[in-house]
């Protein structure tokens, strides 16, 4: 398993449209099908689908660099 943690508690981070526009530019969808042979996907929500607190109606950020650049 791999996973990316930040500190949102100190600048840059700790704004939201920064956290917006790296959730926007990363490519993990199309990084974790690769390294993982298809079998890996992206959290969506900060948490596995095997881990308390999940929430299925949460869904991950879509890969878009141009929003990205704008947020």
């Amino acid at each position: 398993m791999v996973a990316l943690s930040t500190n949102s508690t100190q600048p840059p981070l700790s704004d939201k449209r920064v956290r917006q526009a790296l959730a926007y530019a990363s490519t993990c969808p199309r990084s974790s099908r690769t390294s993982t042979r298809a079998l890996g996907k992206p959290y969506s929500g900060g948490v596995a689908d095997t881990d308390f607190g999940y929430n299925p109606a949460l869904k991950p950020y879509p890969y878009d660099p141009a929003k990205a650049a704008r947020s």
